[in-house]
């Protein structure tokens, strides 16, 4: 099986802190996305025949920690675009929506030293039938990887029905598990769910014609809960809320992060890693 690893790079104690009004009280967390760096790529020189893999990374991330985006690039990886903030793309209104994009590209561009041609919605925020958003994507990006389907068949159908410039690649969504079961190629079910139903996910991926794409963000690849907003930093909000959102935060931030490293090692013993997404923009050709 081939298939393509991709990072979503964010910072999700800023984006959280943003969220919930209360940016001056978090902290840098620019340790924490530079360990993560250091072990996604020393997994990929390790076991990925030292192919390189796809960041789609946040404006404020490169705005906040441009040598962490400079390095990344240099060591050879692929900079795409995951929005300036981490906000939901649906929520945009088109002109702001305009305005971000350019703004992400512009500055990843000018930090990265490299051309940004790809773009993820971050939480895969935006639907299928958006057209006007998509038309800004297109005016934009070259590629797009923010939509799920579970075929070829299913992605020419949309693909013929709206007729963007750019491509589309997308990353799958698979029912397994006698057809009961949804899974997408990533984030939390890629933790929870035992390693055979990620590998069973990703052949039914490749045997309906698409190209398998795997996605991961940087807390996945810590088993230290360095990204959570402490107690501390939830300050001013109300006891409830800050219970809330201490608990919620785990789901993302550290839960069963300690069975990524041996599942990544399974599946580079059953797939073949093709590289970044931009080597591979003509996959559907």
């Amino acid at each position: 099986m081939n298939c393509s690893i991709t990072i979503d790079l964010e910072n999700s104690s800023y984006d959280l802190g943003r969220a919930l009004g209360i940016i001056p009280n978090i902290k840098s967390r620019e340790e924490a996305l530079n360990i993560a760096y250091e072990r996604l790529n020393e997994y990929v020189g390790e076991n990925l025949s030292k192919r390189k893999a796809t960041f789609f990374c946040t404006g404020i991330v490169a705005k906040q920690y441009p040598k962490l985006i400079q390095r990344i690039a240099n060591e050879g990886h692929e900079i795409a675009c995951h929005n300036y903030f981490h906000d939901d793309v649906f929520s945009e209104s088109t002109d702001v929506l305009q305005e971000n994009l350019k703004n992400a590209k512009d500055l990843l561009e000018q930090t990265a030293g490299q051309k940004v041609c790809g773009f993820r919605a971050p939480r895969f925020s935006i639907h299928k039938s958006d057209s006007a958003r998509f038309r800004v994507i297109e005016s934009i990006f070259e590629y797009d990887s923010s939509l799920h389907f579970s075929s070829v068949e299913e992605l020419s159908i949309w693909e013929n029905n709206n007729k963007y410039s750019f491509r589309e690649l997308p990353v799958a969504s698979q029912s397994i598990f006698f057809n009961r079961l949804n899974v997408k190629l990533g984030g939390s079910y890629y933790k929870i769910l035992p390693i055979k139903f990620m590998l069973d996910a990703l052949k039914k991926t490749e045997e309906q014609g698409l190209l398998p794409i795997i996605y991961l963000h940087p807390y996945d690849l810590l088993v230290e809960p360095d990204f959570m907003v402490t107690f501390s930093e939830l300050r001013g909000l109300s006891l409830r809320k800050k219970i809330y959102w201490y608990i919620r935060q785990m789901q993302w931030s550290y839960l069963f992060n300690w069975r990524i490293r041996n599942k990544i090692k399974d599946i580079r013993n059953n797939v073949n890693h093709i590289g970044p997404l931009n080597q591979n923009v003509n996959f559907y050709d």
